[in-house]
């Protein structure tokens, strides 16, 4: 009985420590997740001086929480959350360093930043280890530093590998998110040094790069692009260019697959978590390589297949695989005198966005087809179209254009112009008032910056009653001046003195000689415009020579060169992308128009006159002031002057 009673209590016992070490067990393991919880949740800005209360009460009881943790409990802390905390104390010890320091400097905080963590953070055991792999990968350069490092590698934590991709020698501290493509980082950097060590030994095969031949310039050879030493220089070019995209494929094939390759290949057998970037970089390559050669696609299906069985971490961490492993010989043109190669090259993780993309190959089928289709001579509508089908086709997709329908679809692009083209030659003075019309500036807004034009004139000249005034008052040297007297001072005003001009200064931008006279009498007037005197001849033309007035007017606007630079007034044709943009003279039309000018041009033949100009600030002046010019002389002529 007595032992009944015995073993009675001792069953009880064992029964309510059974409880106890369950309990604490659950309560451990619940304690672990809940401070995982809280430190994925955080989302405070520990980089300012004052955080919000929130974030640093918060920030504060997380610490509190970690730190509550058993050594052996945090040693075995996921290591993402981890990391995510140890950024977030980084952050807030960079913060009290300058603060407690009184200084400004980056790179001071950042150094005593991880040395200040682990006064306020408990440290698991794998951060040491990562940080002694990392030092040891970023030391290897002989092989017996790479068979240490891979002796340790294979011995290492999964998490020390981990969080050593994240770290950073220059400050010694783990500065890299190890959730982004940082987590396999470590691997990609050992197998990069460990190539450079295996190449040194490899020098007999390594490609060498074919001696530099320049693009010549037919401009510089008397008979330009027909003369025989031109057509020699050239296909010297294109010589050049096909050794050096071939010399790219070999240099990739050595650099990458021979000897990078390899190294990754021992990495991952000494870390087998890492296999996949091996898998998947052998895959992709035969992929692609096996595409590009005769359009074969069930490799790329083999390589969407190991991508497609990956987690969501490790697709990430494909873009730690950042050393470029395969290149292409591409066709950059088709010339007259033959073909013009280039090339292009991959990371892996562009190889994965390619092969992944062939689920969209049609596009690029369906691209061929429309450039195919289209016929010269090329429209705009052509232009559009093209670009439509092209910008269907993904990024990662375009490089398996076939190189004849690159080749077209460029010439198209280089075709684009104006929506209405002007049939004809640009000649001041012959020109029809135009017939092309815009709404973007309405009538009244029109009217009123043509009077304000016509105001400025006036107030140069006084009243206009008949052509004599017109050629004696208007058309005339002393005009000129009259103009720049109103103008320079107005622009010096309305710009805060950014453009500003006096007569001498004016004088220095006259330099032909036809402009002798004006130049002697601006510069003997120094900063007095009223002060100028002025004959008939010293701007080049005599009073009532309305070409030669224009010639001169042009010119005095010189000096508002900021108006030049600023003032957007041709169209800009880009050939490469197929664009044509209007400027600002396509606005001024309808200024134009409202007043039923002549010699008026359209934006096209505006923007080709002022490219061809001699001096095409003065051009772009002339061929605006030219209508208003014409108006006068028109309005004297009938014997009106409005």
């Amino acid at each position: 009985m007595k032992q009944s009673k015995i073993l009675s209590v001792f069953l009880a016992v064992f029964m309510i420590l059974s409880c106890f070490t369950s309990a604490f067990t659950v309560s451990a393991v619940s304690k672990s997740s809940e401070v995982k919880e809280l430190i994925d949740a955080f989302d405070g800005d520990m980089t300012v001086a004052e955080p919000t209360q929130n974030d640093l009460d918060d920030y504060t009881a997380i610490l509190q929480a970690f730190n509550a943790l058993s050594q052996d409990e945090i040693d075995r802390f996921d290591v993402f959350s981890f990391d995510k905390l140890l950024l977030k104390v980084y952050d807030r010890e960079i913060v009290l360093w300058k603060i407690e320091n009184n200084s400004s400097s980056a790179t001071n905080a950042n150094k005593a930043a991880h040395e200040r963590a682990k006064n306020v953070l408990k440290m698991p055991g794998y951060v040491n280890e990562a940080e002694a792999l990392y030092i040891a990968a970023n030391a290897i350069t002989t092989q017996s530093a790479a068979d240490d490092f891979i002796a340790k590698l294979k011995i290492a934590s999964k998490n020390a590998v981990i969080l050593a991709g994240g770290y950073y020698t220059g400050y010694k501290q783990f500065r890299y998110n190890i959730s982004e493509k940082y987590g396999a980082e470590l691997i990609d950097l050992a197998a990069d040094k460990i190539s450079a060590v295996t190449q040194k030994s490899d020098t007999a095969s390594k490609p060498v790069s074919p001696k530099s031949v320049s693009k010549p310039n037919a401009g510089k050879f008397p008979g330009g692009e027909s003369d025989p030493d031109y057509i020699v220089a050239y296909n010297a070019y294109l010589q050049y260019k096909e050794a050096y995209a071939d010399y790219i494929v070999a240099r990739y094939a050595y650099e990458g697959e021979k000897h990078y390759f390899s190294a990754l290949k021992t990495l991952v057998d000494a870390a087998p978590d890492y296999t996949y970037l091996y898998e998947l970089a052998i895959a992709s390559v035969a992929a692609k390589r096996s595409f590009s050669a005769n359009g074969d696609t069930s490799k790329i299906a083999e390589a969407v297949a190991v991508c497609n069985s990956l987690t969501d971490i490790q697709k990430v961490w494909l873009d730690s695989i950042d050393n470029y492993v395969l290149g292409e010989k591409t066709i950059t043109a088709e010339t007259d005198f033959g073909t013009e190669y280039g090339y292009t090259y991959y990371k892996i993780s562009g190889l994965v966005d390619f092969c992944k993309s062939m689920e969209f190959y049609y596009t690029v089928k369906d691209f061929e087809t429309v450039i195919n289709a289209i016929a010269a001579p090329y429209t705009n509508a052509d232009i559009a179209k093209a670009k439509e089908a092209y910008n269907n086709v993904p990024k990662s997709l375009q490089s398996a254009i076939a190189p004849e329908v690159t080749v077209k679809y460029k010439e198209i692009l280089a075709a684009v112009g104006p929506d209405i083209p002007s049939e004809a030659d640009p000649d001041l003075g012959a020109y029809t008032e135009t017939d092309v019309s815009f709404a973007d500036i309405s009538e009244k807004n029109a009217k009123m910056l043509a009077n304000a034009t016509i105001e400025v004139v006036l107030s140069a000249v006084g009243v206009c009653d008949t052509e004599e005034l017109i050629n004696t008052k208007v058309l005339t040297n002393g005009t000129i001046v009259s103009l720049a007297g109103l103008l320079y001072p107005l622009l010096d005003k309305e710009t805060n003195g950014m453009i500003t001009a006096t007569p001498a200064s004016l004088a220095k931008k006259l330099t032909e000689e036809k402009f002798a006279g004006a130049v002697e009498a601006l510069t003997a007037a120094g900063e007095d415009w009223t002060a100028v005197e002025i004959e008939s001849g010293d701007f080049g033309f005599e009073d009532g020579d309305a070409e030669g007035f224009l010639d001169a007017a042009s010119a005095m606007l010189r000096s508002a060169s900021l108006i030049h630079i600023a003032l957007k007034l041709e169209n800009q044709k880009n050939t490469t992308n197929g664009t044509y943009t209007y400027g600002a003279y396509e606005e001024l039309i309808e200024v134009f128009e409202v007043l039923d000018l002549k010699a008026v041009m359209s934006s096209d033949d505006y923007t080709n006159y002022v490219n061809s100009a001699a001096v095409k600030n003065d051009a772009k002046f002339r061929a605006i002031l030219a209508p208003i010019v014409y108006l006068l002389v028109d309005s004297a002529e009938s014997g009106v002057c409005d």
